[in-house]
């Protein structure tokens, strides 16, 4: 693997191929998905562990492969857009809501106040 990675982008991650039996993680659209299951796995088995990764056909090393599994995944990312778009007009709701509850307890108020009469 090391040979065919020598002259290419990717020749500065042959140096984590070297040593014991190592295994290769391809993470494909999602690298956060992908550095986050490899991590799992890695508290799950003592005997794993992640000597480094590429990441835009950049090497990086095992506390960046480490870091990149805590950021959100691109679900998360786009759930939390989503959350952000609906947030407006959520508040909008509320402002509609608040007033129309204020008039709605006067005037239930008032009809009890002629019930009573």
């Amino acid at each position: 693997m090391a040979r065919a990675m020598a002259g290419s982008t990717f020749e500065d991650a042959a140096t984590y191929l070297k040593g014991t039996p190592t295994g290769i993680v391809i993470g494909g659209e999602d690298p956060v998905a992908a550095a986050k299951t490899t991590f799992d796995l890695v508290e799950e088995f003592a005997n794993m562990k992640v000597k480094g990764g590429i990441l835009d056909s950049k090497a990086i090393n095992a506390a960046q492969a480490e870091a990149l599994s805590k950021m959100p995944s691109k679900i998360e990312i786009q759930a939390g857009i989503v959350g952000l778009a609906m947030s407006p007009a959520s508040n909008l709701i509320g402002q509609f809501k608040g007033p129309a509850g204020k008039i709605l307890s006067q005037i239930e108020k008032m009809i009890e106040g002629q019930e009573a009469a």
